[in-house]
This record gives structure tokens, C-alpha cells and sequence, in this order.
């Protein structure tokens, strides 16, 4: 990492890739989730193309998550402490107390709405990412259960933005991979967001908006995390920066991502989709 640059010719270097970066991640971000909504305008179910997109998007952010940060916060640990052992053993308690702290947002927010006890009531687990089957179910979709599902995103992006703006002062080539992730992640968001509040009785606009609204913290997070980045900080701060990453996208994938996309479509082709993403995507960061 160095720091934002003085000089005139790498001063404008630097601000020349940012309005790149910037034009990247709301590609990813902002502009997956409106073709992921126009795709549900469309009739878009799913089953089909949305059932790769999901599975083989999580296959890729597993790929990202162990291959890229989490060995760029073991290295930041190991090169601030002159013990391996107690490095190691510090990140990852930061990664778990992070994994704790999110798990516990999410109980809030059902404590708030109550949306636990609806779950109890029905008998059916609690799937975020976010409440899948009564998304889909036009019975059942209301408008708060649309909130709630908006809310959890919301969270959701805090962690994935923070870790796409770093991923592009890591290196551009994570950039523009983690682009390609979240663009596929953002179009499977889009369409669900859609058919939440349209089936929820709004409008084709409504519905729409937002979907785009609840990626714009993602994107917002990114820039954040760009310019956190590309300022000289030591070390350790910057472990810190990469296990926070891991370990809230840890629970996401863990708590979230795959519980719900295991549920959702029970069959073999699911996992199949899924490695195929790991592997292209761990192939990509090798090379």
C-alpha cells in the first residue's frame, strides 16, 4: 500500500484509475442490481439462469473470500508481530468477534419486526438473504416483509463494498475479478428485490428503485474502502481492515448465502454451479 500520491504526473495517475474504479464499481454494484430488477420485470424465475447466477456467484465470493483476503490479512499479521502464533490467534479472534457482531445485528432486526416469531409460527426457518420463500410467495409478500429483506441487504453490503474498494488498491486485476462477482451477486439481488415489492403491490418504478437502492451502499462502502486503501497505513491497521472483511463476509456466506441457497434449490447441479465458480475464479486469482 502507498500513500495518495504527491507529485503531479502520479497525482493525476492516481485520480485518473479512481474515476476508473469508480465507474467499475458502480457497474458491479448499482447497475447489477438495475439489470437484475429489469430481469424480474421481465419474468425472470428463479429457477434457470437465476439458479447459476446465485450458485455460481458464491462459488467465486468463496474463492475471493479464502484466497485473496484472507491471506492478505495473514500477511499484514505476520508481518506486524514477531510471533506467527499470537498473529495468527489475534486476526482470528477479530474475524469472529466481526462474524459475532453481525450475527447479532441480524437477530436485532428480526427482534424489531418480530419476524422470528412469524418464523416460528409457520414453522420454517429464518433464510435471509433474505426470506426467499415468502418473497416468492404472493401469498404471504407483504410490504414489511420487503423492508425487512431491504434492511438486511443493507447490512449485508457494509462488508461486501469495504471489501471491493480494497480489492482495487490490493491490485486492479482483484478489482476488476471482484467486479465480475459482484455484478453476477448484484443481478441475483436485483431480481429478488423486484419480485419482494412487486409482489408486495408497487409499482413497476417502486420496485425497481429499489433495487437500486439497495445497492447504493455497497457502492458508497466501495469508495470508502478505496481511499482507506491507498493511504499509507501500517501493517496491522490493514490486517485489521482485511479480517474485518473476511469475517463479516464470513458470516454472509456461512449464515446467510448458502443456508439459503442450499434451501432454495435442492439439487445436485446447485454445488456443481458453485465449484465451477470456485474453481475459475481461484484459477484467475492464481494466474
Amino acid at each position: 500500500m502507498g500513500s495518495i500520491p504527491t507529485a503531479p504526473a502520479t497525482y493525476n495517475i492516481f485520480f485518473t484509475l479512481m474515476w476508473w474504479m469508480f465507474g467499475f464499481a458502480l457497474v458491479g454494484t448499482v447497475l447489477g442490481a438495475l439489470i437484475g430488477g429489469l430481469l424480474g420485470m421481465a419474468s425472470f424465475k428463479r429457477e434457470g439462469w437465476l439458479k447459476f447466477l446465485q450458485s455460481f456467484s458464491t462459488g467465486a465470493l468463496i474463492a475471493f473470500l479464502f484466497i485473496e483476503l484472507l491471506s492478505e490479512s495473514i500477511d499484514n499479521f505476520l508481518a506486524s508481530f514477531d510471533s506467527s502464533l499470537s498473529a495468527i490467534a489475534i486476526m482470528v479472534a477479530i474475524i469472529l468477534v466481526v462474524a459475532l457482531i453481525f450475527y447479532l445485528l441480524h437477530e436485532l432486526l428480526h427482534h424489531i419486526t418480530g419476524h422470528h416469531k412469524e418464523d416460528k409460527d409457520d414453522e420454517e426457518g429464518c433464510e435471509d438473504h433474505a426470506h426467499v420463500d415468502e418473497i416468492f410467495d404472493e401469498s404471504r409478500s407483504t410490504l414489511a416483509t420487503s423492508f425487512i429483506f431491504l434492511a438486511s441487504i443493507f447490512i449485508h453490503n457494509i462488508p461486501e463494498g469495504l471489501a471491493y474498494g480494497i480489492s482495487f488498491v490490493s491490485s486492479w486485476q482483484d478489482g476488476l475479478i471482484l467486479t465480475a462477482i459482484m455484478l453476477l451477486h448484484n443481478i441475483v439481488i436485483g431480481v429478488s428485490m423486484y419480485h419482494s415489492f412487486k409482489r408486495a403491490g408497487k409499482s413497476n418504478g417502486f420496485s425497481l428503485g429499489m433495487c437500486v437502492v439497495a445497492a447504493v451502499p455497497a457502492y458508497v462502502l466501495a469508495i470508502v474502502g478505496y481511499f482507506v486503501g491507498a493511504i499509507e497505513l501500517s501493517s496491522l491497521f490493514m490486517g485489521i481492515i482485511y479480517a474485518v472483511a473476511f469475517g463479516s463476509l464470513l458470516y454472509v456466506l456461512f449464515m446467510e448465502l448458502l443456508p439459503q441457497l442450499f434451501t432454495r434449490y435442492k439439487s445436485a447441479s446447485t454445488a456443481i454451479y458453485a465449484i465451477c465458480g470456485f474453481c475459475l475464479f481461484a484459477l484467475i486469482l492464481f494466474i
